[in-house]
């Protein structure tokens, strides 16, 4: 099997949306995919008059692929070179329901990890310090299970020598080899780890191929790098790597760069940096590249390097930006590259590459033109709106009066949004107003205040510590609260308590749990005024998301999120219960998943060996060790930040491509 029913970043998912999560596992919401290029002769000619574009008042109809709803007729695509990675599936889960992408809660579930590290941090510092009533154990019901860190020793006595001996053995499953190869890549950080993974870039098998060639970059070590580069390139070493003497399919050349991309990010060597962006800069180059999907992930691979502030480094930035300006504007030698969904990714990767580091006026004001330019396409709105998020400052009034129009008055629903998000995170006075005002003006749609809310949080939780922002920030919170309690829609009221989790307001902790008693019976509601409760540290909700996670086994979205939230308090009570279920016969596709995220919440030790276990029984229902090689990646991960959210967070996700989001089949399906 190549898929995996998602039920969250990543997972927290409205049981609404379609999501499918791969066994290479998946994370995030799959908005509805682009249209395809028109031809070749084309070259990468945007959708065609009357196409819908995503967010502007088109057909917000479902895809294939979500929790609920039994199987349903495979979907088989192809890609070139070899078969579309998944095409082993024989059944598909969907629900057939409609779904706004527009929606807060797909901006969440890819930009959400930074916001859970922080909360899990402060968690961990403050294990056994909060309110009053903690201290002297009132409302303490039941036992807390602490995390108990894996050892070095799990890593390279348990953890590593199942994965290896399972992706060597003749009898393991094909649906098993990607998610150990992740498992794999994340749990062994050594040069070993290498040849490994490498072994696997000639297989048959696409999904097993194009895995591989990602794992190299999840794994860092710079020796992949040769590798990488020549598949990427296509060049006559990469075909004799992957066997394939006719050309390198696509999907395995685009993992590769996504591979280059952690690769560079993940080491400080300004020599690998140059390289990894003369790959970029050559596929970006190549007019004979008709499929978006290479230079989409060559701009995602640029937009991961973070060379040094030396010399060579600032030097090399420098390039970079001047390269993705460039396929922005009219340069000739670009001039093949018209798709407006990689130009909407350009403006992305722009934002990554400048990120505030220093003034571009230059890359701001061509921002400022695209959100002015009504004839500009939707894609560019959405992207120069989240790309002047990462680059303005404070006074930049151009940016902010572009942003704060188009939030008012761009024709396009989505931009609006990310207009409003685009503020929060620049801050300032001005920005700190206009979203205050907007919050509580009666005139605001319902659905727009979550958005508001959580740009406010934003704002807030980067705003300084002096008397005057300490002032601004209560004012703000007194809004939040307020605008909270008013709120009766059950989804619209989730934002906002997803946006006082944000801001971590402990002055809302009581009104956050009361409404997530009432609202226990909706699965999506419930499950984010859990993560709320968790990211704020209520320790006092702790009892309650027991209750509701241990009824909850077969709720498979409400269960994660309430075990998320329980690790954001630093229990793990749930991870021996978890490893049990997990290899019973009579779970669904959708259960399974679900265990599997929350243990990777979890991220306790003492689940190791029952995993271990499950992977390495050949007797095993096959989709069961899958499952199990996906729970060890994710406890084996050693990365402070999940790779995935290297690529997510910023992201345009409504400018789709079949390598990046799709479904199951994309890089960002992956766990």
């Amino acid at each position: 099997m190549h898929w995996k029913p998602a039920l969250c970043f990543l997972v927290a998912i409205p049981s609404s949306l379609s999501l499918v999560l791969t066994t290479h596992g998946g994370r995030i919401p799959t908005p509805p995919p682009p249209p395809p290029f028109v031809g070749p002769s084309s070259g990468f000619d945007g959708p065609a008059p009357g196409t819908y574009l995503p967010g502007n008042g088109g057909p917000t109809g479902g895809l294939g692929g979500g929790p609920i709803g039994g199987p349903s007729q495979p979907t088989r695509g192809g890609s070139p070179g070899g078969p579309a990675a998944g095409s082993r599936r024989t059944t598909t889960p969907s629900i057939g329901t409609a779904y706004d992408a527009t929606q807060w809660r797909f901006w969440w579930e890819f930009n959400k990890e930074p916001f859970l590290i922080r909360a899990r941090t402060r968690s961990r510092a403050d294990t056994h310090t909060g309110d009053d009533d903690i201290a002297v154990g009132r409302g303490l019901v039941g036992p807390m299970v602490e995390h108990e860190r894996l050892l070095d020793t799990d890593y390279s006595s348990r953890i590593v020598p199942a994965l290896v001996k399972t992706l060597r053995s003749k009898n393991c499953p094909d649906n098993v080899v990607p998610s150990s190869l992740i498992a794999l890549a994340k749990a062994k950080r050594d040069d070993e780890v290498v040849a490994t993974l490498s072994r696997f870039l000639g297989s048959d098998d696409q999904e097993s191929r194009e895995t591989a060639a990602l794992s190299l970059g999840i794994a860092g070590r710079p020796i992949a790098a040769d590798t990488l580069i020549d598949i990427a390139n296509d060049t006559t070493a990469g075909r004799a790597i992957t066997a394939r003497s006719a050309g390198i399919d696509v999907r395995t050349r685009a993992f590769a760069l996504y591979g280059l991309g952690l690769l560079a990010h993940a080491n400080d060597d300004i020599a690998l940096d140059g390289r990894v962006f003369e790959c970029c800069k050559h596929v970006l180059e190549d007019r004979y590249v008709k499929r978006r999907d290479l230079p989409v992930a060559a701009l995602h691979a640029l937009g991961m390097l973070q060379p040094s502030a030396t010399y060579d480094g600032v030097r090399l930035r420098h390039r970079a930006i001047e390269l993705v300006f460039e396929i922005l504007g009219t340069r000739t030698s670009f001039a093949h590259i018209r798709d407006p969904i990689i130009h909407a990714h350009a403006a992305t990767a722009l934002g990554d590459l400048v990120a505030r580091r220093y003034r571009r006026t230059k890359v701001m004001r061509r921002f400022v033109r695209i959100l002015r330019d009504h004839r500009s396409a939707t894609w560019l709105h959405q992207s120069a709106a989240l790309a002047l998020g990462r680059i303005a400052f404070a006074d930049d009034e151009d940016a902010l009066a572009a942003l704060r129009n188009y939030q008012r008055e761009g024709r396009d629903r989505s931009a609006r949004y990310f207009s409003m998000i685009a503020l929060g995170q620049i801050g300032g006075d001005s920005a700190r107003l206009t979203l205050r005002r907007r919050l509580v003006d009666l005139r605001t749609r319902s659905n727009e205040r979550p958005w508001l809310a959580i740009a406010l949080a934003l704002l807030e939780s980067s705003s300084g510590d002096d008397a005057r922002s300490a002032i601004a920030r209560e004012g703000s919170l007194s809004d939040l609260r307020a605008v909270y309690r008013k709120t009766k829609n059950a989804s619209d009221a989730s934002g906002i308590a997803i946006a006082l989790g944000i801001v971590q307001d402990r002055s809302a902790a009581d009104s956050i749990l009361e409404r997530m008693a009432v609202l226990r019976n909706d699965d999506d509601a419930a499950g984010y005024h859990a993560i709320a409760l968790g990211m704020i540290g209520h320790v006092l909700a702790r009892s309650d998301l027991q209750a509701i996670a241990s009824r909850s086994l077969q709720r498979g979205q409400l269960m994660s999120r309430c075990t998320l939230a329980l690790s954001l308090l630093g229990d793990t009570s749930l991870g021996s219960t978890l490893v049990h279920r997990l290899a019973s016969r009579d779970l669904s596709l959708v259960e399974q998943s679900a265990i599997v995220r929350s243990l990777g919440y979890l991220e306790d030790r003492n689940s190791l060996h029952g995993l271990v276990t499950l992977l390495t029984n050949e007797r095993a229902q096959a989709i069961s060790r899958d499952f199990a090689a996906s729970a060890l990646g994710l406890l084996a991960d050693r990365d402070d930040i999940p790779w995935p959210s290297r690529i997510s967070v910023g992201i345009n996700y409504l400018a789709t491509c079949e390598t990046l989001i799709d479904r199951y089949n994309g890089v960002l399906d992956i766990f």
